[in-house]
Parts: structure tokens; sequence; C-alpha cells
């Protein structure tokens, strides 16, 4: 009787394990896709399936940031700030909704509220450099001493915690195109073209 009732439970989990690698197989396979229309500008196609894979996953907020992603690359700024005030409300320590938010911010020449989100990041995730990258480009474009000021001393944290990097090292020209692209923070590649978007949440 036990070996029977071993059999059986071998025979459930064995399908639930196909059950769930058929599930990530086709995960996989729908953001590859979403990826292919976004490097292809079909931003609307984009769209679609995003909407899709929220049908299956209702309210994933990767999906929901990848969302709020396209929209941005689509020109609706303002329906993708509406979309990462709601994560930033819903997910207050995930310091990828905080830096997404100032970056689009930035994108929008909202400086100030773009830097109190920058400030968020960098005090949430203290190791992320792609926070202090950030922070410091936006502080490079403002001109008051207070912001000189924090420039300065983003500068000298940075000289502290990335000593091997560059982007400290002196005020760089403001370039308006690299606050298009949203930030997607891979653990090992924080900003890298389209990459996978991790989360870092900090508790």
């Amino acid at each position: 009787m036990r070996t029977r009732r071993t059999r059986r439970l071998s025979s459930v989990i064995v399908l639930f394990l196909a059950i769930v690698i058929t599930s990530d197989a086709q995960a996989q396979a729908s953001m590859k896709s979403i990826e292919r229309a976004i490097v292809k500008g079909q931003f609307d196609r984009a769209l679609e399936l995003i909407e899709q894979q929220l049908e299956t996953h209702q309210g994933d907020p990767a999906l929901r940031l990848r969302r709020a992603e396209v929209y941005s690359y689509s020109g609706r700024q303002n329906v993708a700030l509406e979309e990462l005030d709601t994560l930033r409300i819903q997910y207050p320590r995930d310091v990828d909704y905080a830096l997404a938010r100032g970056r689009l911010l930035g994108q929008m020449q909202q400086d100030e509220e773009a830097l109190q989100e920058l400030r968020i990041a960098t005090s949430l995730a203290p190791s992320y450099e792609e926070a202090w990258n950030l922070r410091f480009d936006l502080l490079s474009r403002q001109s008051s001493s207070k912001a000189e000021g924090e420039r300065e001393a983003v500068r000298r944290e940075a000289a502290k915690r990335f000593p091997k990097s560059r982007w400290w090292r002196e005020s760089q020209a403001w370039d308006e195109t690299e606050w298009t692209v949203f930030v997607g923070a891979s653990r090992e590649d924080l900003d890298n073209g389209l990459p996978d978007w991790s989360h870092q949440f900090v508790e």
C-alpha cells in the first residue's frame, strides 16, 4: 500500500513539475516576443503582449513596470508616470520603481521631483551605481550653488563606492538621450540596452 501511495505521489510531483516548467517556458517566450517588439519599435504590439500576460498574471509589478517603459518609449509619458506613481505607492521600498520614476521625471524636465526620487533610490540601495550615476548627471545640469554642493557630495560618495568608475571623475555634458530609456536593473548589468528587469527589495 505504501509503495502505491509513493508512486501516486511521485506521479503528482512529476506532473506538477512539468506544468511549472511548461509555464515558465511559455512566460520566457512571451517576454522574448515583447522584447522583439520593443526593439523593432512596435510599441502597440508590445503593449498588446503585455496585456495578454497581465490577464494571466494579474497585477504583476514587473509586467506593469515594463508597460510603463513601453508607454514612455511611445511618447505617452504621462500614462507611464501614472503607472509608476501607483507602483511607488504599492512598493515604496523597491528601488527599481524609484529609479524608473526618477529617470522619467528627468526626461520630463521635472528636475526637483526627479532628484527626490533619485535620493530615495540611493538611500534604499547605496551600492546601486546606476542610481548614483543618474543623480550625478541630473545635478550636473543644475546651475544653483545648492545643486553644485550636492553634486560634489555625490562625487565624493561615488569615489568611495565605485573607485574604478569614470563617470564621477569630471562633469559630463548633459545628454538628453540618456534619459529616454528606462533603467532596467539586473544585478549583473544595471543599464545595458534592454536588460532583464530584476527587482531589488530592501527590507
